[in-house]
């Protein structure tokens, strides 16, 4: 009884807290002891849970302090409490340390109240009571200790835009920069955004922004001069969505300064063309010292990667020393809005700035790639249809080899171009496009404007990519990138990855379409693993409907390879080089179909090296020097007429008139010499001279 009382003693002379909670209706059944204020659990909140035996007389309002911090008050008769021991006492958590988010919220609608610069904790979040703080719906008077985070607003991640904010700017500001722990954002099925965001100086890459739908399309009611994504001196989140704006907007995403990295298959297309500054109409505007970083996957025997295709003009732009990883990437369809002229390309580099861009597509692009000043490697890259595929110029290099270049090309545009015009010095571009494929190419292959330019279509063997395996009435074939060949043409594939049955497989294939044939392939079982990759081989260029090289005062490389003329074409010549300009074409086949008139011309000191070549079907001749000062090296190479020769050179003191070359003592059979009474090139046959030109 002493210690009893003794411990009556000291409850009731503990200091008094107030206590909002209402008083309630007892039972009948209740028997209640003294009405006290707080009292003492020896044991933690978890404990006192699990007692079957603690606190059946305390009356409601009593709070009851566990050892481990937490505080609980006797609910009322009748309330619903927070929890119940196993003895049925009825608790209301009081903090100021809460299970949970829900509890603290029901605490403050019981109108539980703190002393400014209390902290409270739900669950895993801190919350600090002040008279100024910023509001809470649910939770006024109090703000957010530490990183915000979702549970701080009574929120699950993900955070859903539109039902927990409207617009993805309200989650950025609400959630702030340079975040530890990360923050998944994701648009609803069937929500059209009407904006984005803007961001500036800071770290956001703990954001993942996802989607519901595979493609978020931009409301109708979108501003015609919006940006949709803008970031400045920031890392922007990690953009897991493919956004169409279907024509709305002025552009899409712009880096100032800022690093953004895509997932692959997502990006940003269809931008609008409104407003007349920059960034306009460009899918990715990549500026200032920026970074746009997308990793590739091989999917279904292709290589994808980002997608910013379908710009008015230009889908991607990197300028002022910027760099981009992109390989994969779509960027066909771009550069349709003539009215802001013809100058735009699928992806457009410029200002110091560098590029890595393999196994992209440009498909029905105005233009692929225009690069100046600044470095692109877009090797296996898909030029199928551009207007022009690659321009380069200022110290531009363009890295394409093993490209697919059919139906590239137009009267007004050459496939590849280095430098600008002849009257502008801005030269100096090299394209390397060996091992490409160009049949049915309408437009110049290789032109050159302007000193040092350079471009090379070596295509001894055109390498091209596989589309994939597929099984054909029972059959299995290989779906194939190669426009421009016939039905029963033979090929062979090679460089398939892990040792495949595939590899050295041969055999004719059928067309399927204008962009695709079929190899047949018997070899593999069909449930056999297939991983894609593998080149076909081919040889040379089919069905061109253009001249295969112009050098003005620059270099085209052209060695061991194949062009034919689609027949009925009229073309003058199929190589010219003038102003110094030179073409290198050791072991080519040149075929004219009958039609295109010369095989090569020089004109103004052009320079054309033809050894071991063959050029065959021209109309008029196969060689022709416009000008006393061109000159054709060519050992060892077969016109029609069959004769070879040995090391020949044609320059100006190897002119002469007809009279002083008839009274040549025996020259050797193969002597080339320029008869400048007819105009032309004459070889002495053993007999007698032979034109190997016609007088221009």
């Amino acid at each position: 009884m002493p210690a009893r009382r003794s411990f009556l003693m000291r409850l009731l002379s503990l200091p008094a807290v107030g206590a909002t909670a209402t008083a309630a209706k007892t039972s009948s059944h209740d028997t209640h002891g003294p009405k006290l204020f707080e009292v003492t659990y020896n044991g933690s909140s978890v404990q006192l849970l699990e007692d079957a035996r603690f606190g059946r007389g305390l009356a409601p309002g009593c709070r009851i302090r566990c050892t481990d911090g937490a505080l609980r008050e006797v609910a009322p008769f009748g309330t619903s409490p927070d929890e119940t021991t196993r003895a049925g006492l009825a608790l209301f958590e009081a903090g100021p340390q809460f299970s949970s988010r829900t509890t603290l919220v029901g605490a403050v609608q019981r109108g539980q109240a703190w002393q400014p610069g209390t902290r409270l904790r739900a669950g895993n979040e801190e919350y600090l009571v002040q008279a100024k703080a910023r509001d809470f719906r649910d939770l006024p008077g109090m703000e957010a200790l530490g990183e915000l985070q979702p549970e701080h607003f009574g929120l699950r991640s993900p955070i859903r835009v539109p039902s927990d904010f409207d617009t993805l700017q309200e989650v950025f500001d609400r959630f702030g920069a340079n975040r530890t722990r990360p923050v998944e954002v994701v648009i609803e099925a069937g929500h059209r955004p009407t904006s984005g965001f803007t961001l500036e100086n800071g770290d956001f890459g703990n954001y993942r922004l996802r989607s519901e739908d595979v493609v978020v399309m931009l409301s109708e009611r979108t501003e015609e001069t919006a940006v949709f994504a803008e970031m400045t001196a920031s890392r922007g989140p990690f953009w897991d969505i493919l956004v169409d704006a279907g024509g709305r907007g002025r552009a899409g995403v712009s880096l100032r300064n800022s690093v953004l990295e895509v997932a692959t298959g997502k990006g940003y297309r269809n931008t609008g063309t409104h407003g007349g500054s920059a960034p306009y109409g460009c899918n990715f505007f990549v500026y200032g010292g920026s970074n746009l970083y997308c990793a590739s996957e091989v999917r279904r025997g292709r290589t994808e990667g980002l997608v910013a295709s379908g710009a008015p003009a230009r889908g991607i732009w990197v300028t002022f020393n910027s760099t981009a990883a992109i390989p994969g990437a779509d960027l066909g369809e771009c550069g349709s809005d003539l009215s802001f002229g013809i100058g735009h390309a699928g992806l457009f580099v410029s200002r110091g700035s560098q590029v890595q861009a393999d196994n992209a597509r440009f498909r029905g692009s105005i233009r692929g790639i225009r690069c100046a000043r600044s470095q692109i490697s877009a090797k296996d890259g898909d030029f199928t249809g551009t207007g022009q595929a690659i321009v380069a110029f200022d110290n531009g290099s363009v890295i394409a080899s093993s490209g697919i270049f059919n139906r590239c090309g137009t009267s007004d545009f050459p496939v590849l171009q280095a430098g600008i015009t002849g009257d502008r010095p801005q030269g100096k571009g090299l394209i390397t496009a060996e091992h490409g494929s160009f049949n049915n190419t309408a437009g110049v292959i290789a032109k050159v404007f302007g000193a040092g330019g350079e471009i090379n279509i070596d295509n001894e063997s055109s390498n091209l990519p596989l589309e994939g395996l597929e099984q054909v009435s029972g059959r299995l074939q290989l779906r194939l990138v190669a426009h421009g060949l016939s039905d029963g043409d033979r090929v062979t594939l090679a460089g398939v990855p892990r040792g495949s049955a595939l590899n050295g497989l041969s055999g004719a294939i059928r067309v399927i379409d204008e962009d695709h044939v079929a190899l047949p392939a018997d070899g593999p079982r069909a449930a056999t693993p297939w991983e894609f990759g593998g080149r076909l081989l081919t040889q040379g260029a089919r069905n061109i409907a253009a001249p295969v090289a112009q050098v003005a005062n620059g270099d085209v490389f052209a060695n061991r390879s194949r062009f034919s003329v689609r027949q009925g074409v009229d073309l003058p010549a199929l190589l010219l080089a003038a102003r110094d300009g030179a073409i290198h074409a050791t072991g080519l086949r040149l075929t004219g179909s009958g039609t295109a008139r010369n095989g090569a011309r020089t004109d103004e000191n052009g320079f054309i090296s033809l050894s071991a070549g063959q050029l065959h079907g021209f109309s008029e001749a196969p060689l022709r020097n416009a000008d006393f000062g061109g000159a054709i090296y060519c050992r060892g190479t077969r016109f029609d007429e069959g004769f070879s020769y040995p090391p020949l050179m044609t320059q100006s003191f190897a002119s002469m008139g007809t009279g002083a070359r008839d009274s040549l003592t025996d020259p050797a059979a193969g002597t080339v010499v320029f008869d400048t009474g007819l105009g032309t090139l004459c070889v002495f046959d053993g007999t007698g001279w032979r034109p190997l030109a016609l007088a221009g």
